[in-house]
């Protein structure tokens, strides 16, 4: 768990913590892997950290197309 403490360094910095994934079989595919992935996830929700999608984050969402919205 050695993303904790940048977490929560940027949490107080007022920062953007971008999680890339891959859904390879050496990667989320590897148990040991996707339990880490769990855990990461479970700590930014308990943080209350807010999570988008990229093209959120780069259209407005006015500009969305409606099923981009659902």
């Amino acid at each position: 768990e050695f993303w904790r403490p940048k977490i929560t360094f940027l949490r107080r910095s007022g920062g953007l913590l971008v999680v890339n994934t891959h859904p390879d079989l050496n990667y989320l595919g590897d148990p040991k892997v996707m339990r880490q992935y769990e855990r990461l996830h479970q700590f930014l929700k308990d943080e209350e950290w807010h999570s988008i999608l990229p093209r959120e984050l780069a259209v407005p969402e006015a500009m969305q197309a409606p099923a981009a919205r659902d």
